[in-house]
């Protein structure tokens, strides 16, 4: 195995047709062709499925990739320094879906720091290009690799592997089970491992959004709500209009329009549907209002971002009687705008300090998102915090 030969490798995975990376290295095709076929029979590997349009990275070339570009990088990085003698500017790029919010706070950071001593990068793209930049290497501004989930880290503990010098990104959502959102993180802390993310009790809190939204009560507004296991214990001083959802889901999962009920009739229709598949059901005040959120990034006194945004659907931004559920979200249909246009200035400040303090409120720490509704008269109800996502 060369350098030469990983540098054929990167460049025929980057142009998706041998034709095209033999163009760009100024070699023959077959020479190529050849070249690839005798790295692949030394480690026993397929990199490359081909097929009639090119050529498709397999699984195991995946990872094979991420080492090479690292080894590629790091030869650069060592012929720079002490044969062109370059000073190399550090990498900053992020990759991630097209957020107004994104590219305001990409802006603020190259104007704070500058291009003297960093080179900045920013790309737009779908989920899955995202997760396929990180571990790919291309938004890199550290060896970012991809590691894998809840599986991987059992792996990882049952062999003893240890990783002094990683630290991990946690955005796992676990396996199963209303507890899986704080899955990584236990095996984490097992795996005596450095990760950024709320620590398991945070997360597990944060899920149950009807214990959370205690925990915060005290100081801030939530919508009344109650909590049942059974369909026939509805209390008599329930406030209509209620939405009823799973107590401990994200995503929307398990709501729909219908899960807006009217009166007792339409509550008792619906309660059993959600308590036979999700033990429990939240039925909670709907708040007419502007669907709002704030995402968080930083610590308390120290936060890197709190961006407002405002939810749209269908050219409507002030809901009186719709929620956002599964198939909402899984049709794409919704937009989020920068708050500015909608609300007002303090309106922006007081939901980011409510977002803020409910943030400290369940000890949570790194990132986090917070949910909100707020009514025409300016009242602020939280609805739910999410530490991953």
């Amino acid at each position: 195995m060369t350098l030469q030969q990983l540098k054929y490798v990167i460049t025929v995975a980057e142009k998706g047709t041998v034709s095209e990376a033999a163009k760009t290295l100024f070699i023959s095709q077959p020479s190529l062709t050849n070249a690839i076929k005798e790295l692949e029979n030394e480690l026993q590997i397929e990199i490359f499925i081909r097929t009639n349009k090119g050529v498709i990275v397999s699984n195991e070339g995946e990872e094979f990739l991420g080492y090479a570009r690292q080894i590629i990088e790091q030869t650069q990085l060592l012929e720079d320094k002490y044969i062109n003698h370059k000073n190399h500017k550090q990498k900053f790029s992020v990759s991630s879906q097209h957020y107004s919010f994104v590219v305001n706070a990409f802006v603020d950071v190259v104007k704070k720091y500058g291009y003297s001593n960093y080179d900045f990068t920013l790309r737009e793209t779908q989920t899955n290009e995202i997760i396929s930049d990180v571990s790919s290497l291309k938004s890199e501004g550290y060896n970012a690799d991809y590691f894998g989930g809840v599986e991987k880290l059992m792996d990882a503990y049952s062999k003893k592997i240890t990783f002094p010098k990683t630290l991990f990104l946690n955005l796992s959502d676990g396996l199963t089970q209303q507890s899986r959102k704080a899955q990584s993180a236990v095996l984490l802390e097992m795996l005596n491992a450095k990760y950024a993310g709320s620590d398991p009790m945070a997360l597990l809190m944060a899920n149950n959004k009807y214990y959370a939204k205690k925990v915060v009560s005290k100081k801030i507004r939530i919508a009344n709500d109650v909590l049942l296991y059974n369909p026939d214990t509805i209390p008599s001083d329930v406030i209509y209009p209620v939405v009823i959802k799973p107590n401990g889901e994200g995503s929307s999962l398990g709501i729909t329009q219908d899960s807006i009920c009217n009166n007792e009739a339409e509550l008792k229709c619906r309660l059993p549907l959600v308590i036979n598949k999700y033990k429990s059901a939240l039925v909670e005040q709907y708040i007419p209002g502007y669907e709002v959120t704030c995402f968080l990034i930083g610590n308390k006194g120290n936060y890197l971002m709190s961006e407002v945004i405002v939810s749209e659907y269908n050219g409507i931004t002030y809901f009186d009687h719709f929620v956002f559920g599964i198939k909402e979200k899984s049709e794409h249909t919704r937009k989020e705008h920068l708050a500015y246009d909608f609300l007002t200035q303090k309106q922006i400040k007081d939901v980011c300090l409510t977002a803020q303090l409910a943030f400290e409120l369940l000890d949570m720490h790194d990132f986090a998102r917070v949910d909100f509704r707020l009514s025409k008269m300016g009242s602020l109800h939280l609805l739910k915090l999410m530490a991953i996502q």
